[in-house]
């Protein structure tokens, strides 16, 4: 179950990246390419999504109350 909900929000978060950002860059992508890119984009934001939740290990507070602070939008703010 959880494994297929990653794999629904990842898959979500690559089609709406690729037709919010990428289609409007590169109006006149193919759709083999696009389905490349929306693969990458993929694969890249998993590894984002890992990175984060080894570093939240470290927070010492827990998920919770540093998803309720700032500290996303700062990490998002510096990316």
């Amino acid at each position: 179950f959880l494994c297929s909900t990653i794999s629904t929000t990842l898959s979500s978060l690559s089609a709406v990246f690729l037709q919010g950002v990428v289609r409007q860059l590169r109006p006149s992508i193919t759709d083999e390419r696009a389905t490349q890119v929306s693969k990458a984009i993929c694969v890249g934001s998993g590894l984002v999504s890992f990175v984060m939740v080894m570093f939240v290990k470290y927070l010492g507070m827990g998920i919770m109350p540093v998803s309720l602070s700032d500290f996303p939008a700062a990490v998002f703010n510096i990316l």
